[in-house]
């Protein structure tokens, strides 16, 4: 299906508000929320992030079986059930009082996202929109990327005057009321089924992902992701290095999320005629040439930002590029189990991302050195990139 109808709108509506709630209370609520639980708990804010880095991983793994799912049988019962797990997941993150429990509502929530996020929403659109796929998905993304300006603050608020365990009955309940029956009731356009039976899907995207072609996009994208991830989810202590100040550093950050949403929108502008090997070979040598700058340029103050924002805007574009990877190459129809295949690693690379990042910081103590090295982590996408 092609052509977009009353359903199909009505589908992509739902899912840009499904996105923000399912993005701001799952992915950005523990970043937040952090401090006050170690403050609560006596529990490391490093174990904390190492658990949410876990779910991601979690995340990652169950990718993989939820996109083979929704070939088969389409996005309204999976992601529906998952929204029904990510509430029960965030009510019983609320309910924690050992760090056995703690860990185990956040493992069921990293199973959850894999049912709510992005690649299976990413599926969705692929299948119901094919050729017509480009601006519903850069709506999707972009909605997606408001989800840290709301419930940044929301969490923050409400961890403030409830409390952490209360904030989290307040996310599972909102989770509940808003993303169950939006994935129910509005996720119902026509699923087109697939031309081939079972076994010959299998084989098929058995082959294609053993093949050269898919596995250097694997690599591409996930050297890419990580390098980008990895520098700018720790620009505050980059930037506190190079001598700017707390508030200086802050703002650089949120104002890379700016650039991520700059980004996606500039995707849908560019020429669509390029090969997409050569998409992704601009993507990485920019991502390359973007953490390169913040390497080699000390100051001012503004160079570094804009900088900054330039890594962001990268980093937005390629989550479009990664979203469109599996469908310009090996068309719509086996979508979800093969963008399934390929978001694994990646989704690991975003999982490992902030600490790898940090520990290259605090093994060398120098921005420019840390920049510099992930510069390189991106080089290595880029060769990789021109094979896919």
């Amino acid at each position: 299906m092609t052509t977009p109808g009353p359903g199909l709108t009505r589908a992509l509506v739902a899912l840009c508000l499904t996105e923000i709630v399912s993005w701001g209370t799952l992915y950005y609520s523990l970043p937040v929320a952090v401090s006050q639980i170690a403050g609560d708990t006596g529990w490391s804010d490093e174990l904390i992030t190492g658990i949410f880095s876990a779910s991601l991983a979690i995340s990652a793994i169950m990718a993989i079986p939820v996109g083979r799912l929704i070939d088969r049988i389409g996005p309204r019962i999976v992601m529906t059930a998952g929204a029904a797990v990510s509430s029960a997941a965030l009510a019983a993150v609320g309910l924690s009082r050992t760090l056995p429990e703690f860990i185990l509502a956040w493992l069921i929530a990293g199973a959850a996202q894999a049912g709510v996020l992005y690649p299976p929403a990413f599926t969705a659109i692929t299948r119901w929109y094919g050729a017509k796929r480009t601006w519903p998905l850069t709506i999707v993304t972009l909605t997606g990327g408001l989800a840290s300006t709301v419930f940044a603050p929301l969490t923050a608020h409400l961890a403030a005057s409830l409390g952490w365990h209360k904030t989290y009955f307040v996310l599972a309940a909102l989770t509940a009321v808003i993303t169950i029956p939006l994935h129910a009731v509005f996720l119902s356009p026509p699923w087109p089924g697939l031309r081939k039976s079972k076994s010959e899907h299998s084989r098929t995207a058995t082959s294609i992902r053993r093949s050269a072609k898919f596995r250097c996009l694997q690599v591409s994208l996930t050297a890419i992701m990580l390098a980008l991830f990895a520098v700018t989810i720790n620009m505050v202590p980059l930037m506190m290095a190079r001598g700017r100040s707390y508030q200086t550093a802050a703002t650089t950050r949120g104002l890379v999320g700016a650039g991520q949403l700059a980004g996606r929108f500039l995707f849908t502008v560019l020429p669509r005629h390029a090969a997409p090997s050569s998409q992704l070979t601009v993507l990485t040598v920019t991502g390359a040439v973007a953490l390169g700058l913040i390497a080699v340029i000390p100051g001012p103050a503004a160079i570094l930002i804009a900088s900054a924002i330039f890594a962001g805007a990268i980093r937005g574009s390629a989550t479009l590029v990664q979203a469109n990877a599996v469908s310009e190459r090996w068309g719509t129809e086996q979508y979800g189990t093969l963008n399934g295949l390929l978001s694994a690693p990646v989704t690991f690379a975003m999982a490992a991302a902030p600490f790898l990042g940090s520990f290259v910081f605090g093994l060398t103590g120098s921005t420019a050195m840390t920049a510099a090295i992930f510069a390189l982590v991106g080089l290595v996408g880029v060769v990789f990139a021109t094979k896919s």
